[in-house]
């Protein structure tokens, strides 16, 4: 059966809405001495002779040539001051890598705004297999991440190597204003993975592919029962119409 042009005209429409699916969706990952990034006092370059903030840059044990943001709670040249990171995002999905040094307990918050809406969880890095994961986030508005040094009687070290941020849109997932460096968040109920597998990443994206092509599939087919019982119909009249005999 021949489509007519209204019909290919929504083939085409929807052929094109699952092509703009699989490609605006990604991931955007940033190293943890990124500018988006806030810390709480500053962090510093740990070889510079005047870096005595809680938060210091350093090469990672796992590897060398790549740098890290560590602390190891507060000290005497950052004000006593708790180690705490923000960083504002819009994305639906939240990867922190921490390495494999890191040790310490850390209070990890995420909030947003019109609506309000806040999670919180308290992670042991030395159990999370060198990754959080945060799953469900809005995509529609920005979410304030907040990272929390907890102390412990032991000493503990938070070391962060990089942060991923699954998005739906091709536009930066970074607020354009810069976050202000509170030192408060608001705790709710814990809704935050510890430990998740990198092939969450991968689900969370073809989860997005197979809706959009089901909605495709589902519709296309609705179309052909539609066409074919206007056809049908069609022809039914055509056959049961009398005719007419000339003379």
């Amino acid at each position: 059966m021949l489509l007519g042009p209204p019909m290919r005209c929504w083939l085409l429409f929807l052929l094109f809405t699952l092509f703009r699916a699989t490609v605006v969706a990604g991931n955007v990952t940033i190293q943890s001495t990124a500018p988006e990034i806030v810390y709480s006092p500053p962090a510093c370059n740990a070889t510079a002779s005047t870096c005595q903030s809680a938060w210091q840059i350093v090469p990672s044990l796992d590897d060398p040539d790549v740098l890290v943001t560590t602390t190891s709670g507060p000290t005497n040249g950052s004000a006593a001051l708790v180690p705490q990171l923000f960083l504002t995002f819009t994305g639906t999905t939240l990867y922190i890598r921490t390495s494999s040094a890191s040790t310490a307990v850390t209070n990890v918050s995420l909030a947003t705004q019109y609506p309000d809406f806040a999670i919180t969880s308290r992670v042991d890095t030395a159990t999370a297999n060198g990754l959080i994961t945060v799953v469900g986030l809005p995509s529609d508005r920005a979410t304030t991440l907040t990272m929390t040094y907890v102390a412990s009687e032991a000493e503990t070290r938070l070391e962060i190597s990089n942060i991923t941020i699954v998005t739906t849109s091709n536009a930066s997932p970074f607020s354009s204003s810069p976050l202000p460096s509170s030192t408060t968040i608001p705790t709710f109920s814990p809704a935050i993975s510890p430990a998740m597998t990198a092939y969450t990443s991968k689900q969370t994206r073809d989860d997005i592919v197979a809706e959009v092509l089901g909605a495709i599939l589902g519709v296309v087919l609705c179309l052909f029962v539609v066409a074919g019982l206007v056809f049908w119909r069609k022809r039914r009249k055509t056959m049961a119409a009398p005719r007419t005999l000339g003379y």
